[in-house]
């Protein structure tokens, strides 16, 4: 391989001097459609090049950092990058390579690059890029599962926003830039043909199997699209029928179901309700989605556009369903417990004991799926201090230090003080004695390390537990100190 390239450098050299000297002819006469071939040739190269760059951006500062440092899940770092890691080796090993090789070849026989011929590429091409069919169709989940990221993902939302700016590979994109590239370079190898065939005279050879390629190239990209579109559709209509189930439940309008573009139906099914020891004559629905279980009772007409009449629901953070085993006269029971306390408890009989075990086992699932998935969100989440910092100068700074010294005598309401203070002289080393004046602190004498040092000692026993809710409103603890969050309220001071 290294001879081979020395002899392409060597002949590269024979040709300048050659061409300086003016002994080398033209091999190929200028004329416009020569140097549109060249010009094309050169795209068509030059963007596979750029293409293959931008997998490796993608999988290099996106894709296997985000999940080795676990800023995100298995299943979402799948959910946002399907197959990437099979594109990869495809464009660069299979179809980048074999451009590079046809390029190689023709230089060493100093064939100019307007005359050299890619048909034989783009006919393999046809057959490589079904492997896009899964990346495209996941293209919906991906562009929603990036926006719930953003959201709920501060770690997430922190790591993209840096990479984009100060990643010099990533030249300034954002991740969703690098997420659609694959979807773009699809769509564009059919335009290359396209110009490809209409700068090839019909009688060449070559465009024969460029037209060939054409044809396999269009099924191939017909046949993605198709896959993406069923995929979309496919979406939609589970979306779709989630807003008319909470649609028909009157009295149902607060849960909003079709609000979260993430909620998904699990299962539903007709139940029975035990009330006082006794069954119910009215059939109950029970829907299960991911994060919730809701039950109504079926109107025996529909009453102004609605089927059920709201009857309860739980969250599934808070959900334990319970086997009960028959009693006397009544089988199959199920009893759904509320852990919050906010809600009664409701018994259930289901249609047959293999109806009832289905549904426990589908309900406990979903339980282990939501709480795993939540507590890496907290997991990930940062809960910063949203009380604003107003401007003052360090001599003011000071006199409020000294009164809050005398003052602070609540176990806990430390924490908040503290961190305030510390953050403020924080800013003033960076940013002046006044929060919007560069420079340094002018009235306080004390040094980088002085000033770093925590103003106040506190007994340990205190906790610096902190408050916080999650975006369905249930509240979880996180200790300040240690960077742990937990559902149960924890000894000492919470504010």
């Amino acid at each position: 391989m290294d001879e081979e390239i020395l002899l392409i450098d060597q002949i590269r050299q024979y040709k300048q001097v050659l061409e300086k000297n003016g002994i080398l002819p033209d091999l190929v006469p200028e004329n416009d459609d020569n140097k549109a071939r060249e010009h094309l040739n050169k795209e068509v190269i030059n963007t596979e090049r750029d293409y293959v760059s931008d997998l490796e951006t993608m999988i290099e500062v996106y894709y296997e950092p985000l999940f080795v440092k676990g800023i995100i899940s298995e299943v979402e770092r799948d959910t946002l990058f399907a197959n990437v890691t099979e594109l990869l080796p495809l464009n660069k090993n299979k179809i980048l390579a074999r451009f590079e090789e046809i390029l190689t070849q023709a230089e060493m026989n100093g064939i100019p690059i307007s005359q050299v011929n890619f048909g034989d590429v783009f006919l393999e091409l046809a057959d490589h890029l079904r492997v896009y069919s899964e990346y495209c169709s996941n293209q919906p989940n991906a562009l929603a599962e990036l926006s719930r990221l953003r959201n709920e993902n501060q770690d997430f939302a922190s790591f993209v926003s840096d990479a984009m700016l100060k990643e010099e590979r990533v030249k300034g994109l954002d991740i969703n830039s690098y997420l659609i590239k694959p979807v773009q370079r699809l769509c564009k190898y059919p335009l290359l043909l396209r110009e490809m065939i209409k700068l090839t005279k019909d009688t060449d050879v070559e465009y024969t199997k460029l037209q060939e390629a054409a044809q396999k190239l269009g099924v191939t990209v017909t046949e993605v699209n198709e896959i993406q579109r069923r995929a979309e559709a496919i979406k939609q209509q589970a979306i779709d029928r989630i807003i008319d189930i909470g649609d028909s439940i009157d009295g149902g309008e607060f849960l909003d179901l079709g609000g979260d573009r993430n909620r998904s139906l699990v299962r539903d099914g007709e139940v029975m309700r035990v009330i006082k020891n006794k069954l119910d004559s009215k059939i109950r629905k029970m829907w299960l989605f991911n994060n919730l279980l809701v039950i109504a009772v079926p109107f025996k007409k529909s009453k102004k556009g609605k089927d059920y009449k709201y009857e309860y629901s739980v969250h599934l953070k808070n959900c334990t369903p319970v086997d009960l085993g028959d009693m006397d006269d009544l089988s199959h029971l199920i009893l759904i417990k509320d852990r919050s306390g906010e809600l009664e408890e409701i018994t259930l009989s289901c249609y047959d004991l293999q109806d009832k075990i289905g549904w426990i086992k589908t309900i406990r699932t979903k339980i282990k799926e939501y709480q795993k998935m939540e507590m890496m969100r907290i997991k990930n989440t940062k809960p910063n201090m949203t009380r604003p910092l107003r401007t003052m100068s360090t001599s003011q700074l000071q006199r409020r230090n000294s009164s809050t010294r005398k003052t602070n005598s609540v176990p806990g309401s430390r924490n908040i003080a503290q961190i305030y203070l510390n953050a403020f002289h924080s800013a003033n080393i960076l940013f002046g004695d006044e929060l919007h004046v560069p420079g340094p602190p002018k009235d306080d004498n004390k040094d980088w390390e002085e000033i770093q040092k925590p103003m106040f000692t506190y007994p340990p026993q205190w906790e610096d537990w902190l408050l916080y809710k999650t975006q369905d409103n249930l509240d979880y603890y996180y200790n300040i100190t240690t960077k742990t969050t937990t559902w149960d309220k924890p000894k000492g001071a919470v504010f």
